[in-house]
């Protein structure tokens, strides 16, 4: 992001994986760390869906960090 053409405020890296017609990773990496958010769409009932984002990050908690080690360390790309 930049402020006025001139300052730059943060960098932030993303990388969105559509995994099938119902779930989505979205790999980030900012001044802060890195994660994966994961979105998922599950159906209710006919014409009705939940939508859900769940979030893993390094940063914040110990138990969360070997999972988002292992799901970027498994990406394709």
């Amino acid at each position: 992001m930049v402020l006025f053409n001139r300052f730059k405020l943060f960098n932030l890296n993303l990388e969105a994986v559509q995994i099938g017609p119902a779930s989505v990773h979205l790999h980030f990496q900012s001044f802060m760390g890195r994660g994966v958010m994961v979105q998922s769409v599950l159906p209710v009932q006919p014409m009705v869906q939940k939508l859900v984002h769940v979030f893993y990050t390094g940063v914040q908690s110990i138990n969360y960090k070997s999972k988002v080690k292992k799901i970027l360390d498994n990406r394709s790309y």
